[in-house]
């Protein structure tokens, strides 16, 4: 038997002999979070205890479900600790820390955001807060496809009083208008389940997806198209997309809003994901440079490094393109 075989075998044993001891664990969440905050060990390490504490202890009958209140923001949220991205914000405070940073500097209380794939709101909820502060009112505008994600989205914005703030629309956002399958996230991925991972291509077979085949049918549109009755008269000032993906057909789709509006523009860069869709990152570098837009790698919090063709991805990251024009300008908000 070989040694990595040997070890999960031995992890097995031990998620077993715990299953049903809920007495025996119930230390562990709260011991798991304080770690996964305190930057002490390395990202990786702290990432594997708290997935390891977050199985056992879901394998020991504690609460799948728990409320969730972000104590910096007050923000509440109704997480499944059997979801990876839930189970993330719990343990590390937020999920993907570094967007919502970047994304609080890059919105202002002159244009609106729109967000392509909001999930359950772990992103949304933040920015819909913000512009709540600024007493903005219809600033957000939310797609979601999945209909069981969309259900909790609307129930996270109906818990902390964002309708005004935060328009949601269950479709998916793409190169045409019309419908599509929408596969989904069903299987194991990351230590749990992963239903941020629903995408307009079945990703079976691929390392790390949720796909085993099952889909269902979503409208799909055009931002192009959805703007010709803009829900707001304000400005485009941000576009953020993770749509599993799909991000170069939704950015082919808002070719004319990128033209007049000049966004700025989050998304995720997935190289397995991209190639599911028949495209590279050197394919969104060329389009987005035809449109006169810089793309920079999200490393953390006010790190950020240019992209050029040819550049390796390894794994999945989140990229950041500005308008050549106001670049400087915007750096200025952003370091």
């Amino acid at each position: 038997m070989s040694q990595s075989s040997s070890k999960r075998s031995l992890a097995m044993q031990l998620r077993r002999w715990l299953a049903g001891r809920t007495r025996n664990v119930g230390w562990l969440r709260p011991l798991a979070q304080w770690q996964a905050r305190q930057r002490i060990l390395p990202y990786a390490l702290r990432f594997r205890i708290a997935r390891w504490a977050n199985l056992l202890t879901l394998d020991a009958g504690m609460p799948e479900v728990i409320d969730y209140h972000d104590q910096q923001t007050g923000l509440v949220f109704k997480l499944n600790l059997r979801d990876f991205a839930s189970w993330m914000a719990f343990y590390f405070g937020r999920y993907q820390q570094q967007v919502i940073d970047t994304i609080l500097s890059l919105i202002s209380p002159q244009t609106c955001c729109i967000e392509l794939g909001s999930n359950i709101g772990l992103h949304t909820l933040f920015i819909g807060r913000q512009y709540a502060i600024w007493g903005k009112q219809q600033a957000v505008i939310a797609f979601e496809p999945s209909p069981s994600a969309y259900e909790v989205l609307r129930e996270h914005i109906y818990l902390n009083q964002l309708e005004n703030v935060i328009l949601t629309y269950p479709m998916a956002v793409s190169d045409f208008d019309g419908e599509s399958e929408l596969y989904l996230a069903t299987q194991i991925a990351f230590g749990g389940m992963n239903w941020g991972n629903n995408s307009l291509r079945d990703l079976s077979g691929a390392p790390n997806s949720a796909h085993e085949g099952r889909y269902t049918n979503v409208r799909t549109v055009r931002l192009d198209t959805f703007w010709q009755q803009p829900p707001t008269d304000q400005r485009i000032g941000l576009i953020k997309a993770d749509i599993e993906g799909a991000e170069l057909l939704a950015l082919r789709g808002a070719r004319s809003l990128l033209r007049s509006h000049r966004p700025c523009l989050i998304f995720e860069a997935h190289p397995i994901w991209m190639r599911y869709f028949g495209y590279c990152l050197d394919d969104i570098l060329s389009y987005l440079e035809l449109l006169e837009y810089e793309v920079y790698f999200i490393k953390d919090r006010q790190n950020f490094t240019k992209v050029t063709k040819g550049s390796v991805l390894e794994d999945s990251t989140d990229c950041l393109a500005l308008p050549v024009e106001s670049k400087k300008e915007i750096f200025a908000k952003l370091i």
